[in-house]
């Protein structure tokens, strides 16, 4: 019985379900492995709320529509709001982006274009990461995903349904993520251009669709919470940009790896120039014009004052650039070159997914991990966190894993205006910073050098190191006095080397 299916079954389809199981595997096996971070303890809070609480919140706390979130509360209900439960939201939607690419890429260039795509999408290390992160970004690939699947059926036969259908797909991914619009835009165009009187109305939808999450987007915006992204030159971040579409982030020896794969895609599309048949280069060019719009649209507006240049913005473009360089991968002759080209990518993409998964070095900072390092307290203690994000925003992940911990640093951490005050401060924290007799003071930092940690003794000269941990996602140092002694938090804060805010915390039993 088994053997007639076999045999019925396609080969390609086989490969397909294989490379769908390796994403899965890839994306699932790890998920609880590394500890949220800071943007996702946004989400664990937000998403632990009641539901019309969680929409009213979404315009101050966070820059994305609320599609994700509003996936993610009865997700949440369902399977847990810890690393596993809630990013397994994500991993589903990263693995169903497998499938997505393969049809798309099947129609537009063949069959073999196909399979190879699927096998990119599987493997990437930027789409593994980011398949693993309790935020929206996996969910904006599948869907700008299945976008660009149905633009490429309206495109072959645009009849009111085919348009209809990617009318719907293109509005759920802006309301993924406002850059959706970077691939939409140009598939749009497109379709505009080759099919100018049915598409119209399709186009018009999208625009109605759009614009009911345009003050959503206004107010988001009003809240400055982007504003970091222009804080580096846009030049290096298009560097970084590039680099981490090849090897993904937090990845060992990125640029001559990132060279690497970028010579491979080089010879696949030298592949399809040269020898490539007509059907497949026409498909791939209209692949590689949506992919690489969406890629300069944010350059484009950087330049007019609009910066959203990060890798996150280039997701949108990942599929159907996918797509592009995969009509090169296969070209069947040479014979064989195309299929070395893409199993050395995809082996380079493999051991760096699992380099980054198993070895700490490469994870997020390890909230988590330094939250078990402090342990229990015997009695009262001061934790001092120091991050580069400083202040509230470093202690909120800290107080997930810890949430015993109160806060004492009202007036010493500036908190920003646009979190509403549900999210800024709990019942249980301490309104203003008062003396706190204590025999232990513990220092935990998460990036570099910590800006307090030696600060300690010259201030309280009682406590002395007693413990000094430095591990892939944080380091700690603990002091301790003989005695109790009243320390004043905003002491404290005052002796840090560094100017950069702190977040103090009172653990008292």
């Amino acid at each position: 019985m088994l053997s007639t299916v076999t045999r019925a079954l396609p080969r390609h389809l086989w490969a397909l379900a294989a490379l769908t199981l390796l994403a899965a595997v890839l994306r699932f096996s790890t998920l609880g492995m590394q500890s949220f971070w800071s943007d996702e303890t946004v989400t664990v809070l937000l998403v632990r709320m009641d539901f019309s609480d969680m929409l009213t919140m979404l315009s101050k706390s966070e820059s994305t529509p609320p599609l994700y979130y509003v996936l993610g509360w009865p997700w949440t209900r369902a399977f847990g709001s810890d690393e596993i439960g809630l990013r397994s939201l994500s991993a589903l939607a990263g693995t169903a982006a497998v499938p997505i690419a393969f049809a798309a890429a099947s129609i537009l260039v063949s069959r073999r274009a196909a399979v190879a795509t699927a096998a990119v999408v599987a493997v990437n290390p930027l789409l593994v990461w980011y398949s693993q992160e309790a935020r929206a970004y996996a969910l904006l690939v599948t869907l700008v995903a299945l976008s660009f699947l149905l633009f490429v059926r309206a495109l072959q036969d645009p009849t009111p349904g085919r348009l209809a259908a990617w009318s719907a797909a293109s509005i759920l991914a802006l309301a993924s993520h406002y850059f959706a619009a970077f691939a939409i835009v140009p598939a749009a165009f497109v379709l505009l251009v080759v099919r100018p009187g049915r598409a119209a109305l399709a186009l018009a939808a999208t625009l109605l669709g759009a614009a009911v999450l345009a003050p959503l987007a206004l107010a988001q915006r009003g809240t400055g919470s982007a504003e970091w992204i222009s804080r580096s030159p846009l030049d290096e971040r298009i560097v970084i940009l590039v680099k981490q579409l090849l090897v993904g982030r937090n990845t060992p020896l990125d640029r001559p790896l990132a060279v690497a794969a970028a010579l491979l895609v080089l010879a696949a599309l030298v592949l399809l120039v040269l020898r490539g048949c007509q059907r497949n280069r026409r498909g791939a060019v209209v692949a590689a014009a949506v992919g690489l719009a969406a890629l300069a649209a944010p350059v484009g507006l950087a330049l007019l004052g609009f910066d959203y240049v990060i890798t996150q913005s280039a997701l949108a473009a990942f599929i159907p650039l996918a797509v592009a360089g995969s009509a090169g991968f296969a070209v069947r002759v040479p014979r064989g070159i195309g299929s070395l080209a893409l199993a050395s990518l995809c082996a380079l993409s493999i051991v760096l997914v699992a380099t980054v998964s198993l070895e700490p070095t490469y994870h997020r900072a390890d909230w988590r991990g330094a939250a078990r390092a402090v342990g229990q307290a015997d009695g009262n203690r001061i934790i001092v966190i120091d991050n580069d994000f400083g202040g509230w925003f470093a202690r909120i992940p800290f107080q997930l894993y810890l949430p015993e911990a109160r806060a004492v640093d009202r007036g010493l951490a500036t908190v920003p205006q646009r979190f509403p005050l549900r999210l800024r401060r709990r019942e249980q924290d301490h309104a203003a910073p008062s003396n706190v007799a204590t025999r232990e003071i513990v220092f935990v930092n998460f990036t570099g050098e910590s800006a307090c940690g030696i600060a300690s003794p010259r201030l309280f000269g009682s406590f002395h190191l007693v413990e000094k941990r430095i591990s892939a996602g944080y380091s700690l140092h603990r002091y301790r006095s003989r005695e109790p002694v009243a320390v004043a938090p905003r002491a404290i804060a005052s002796g840090c080397l560094r100017s950069r805010e702190v977040a103090i915390l009172v653990q008292d039993v």
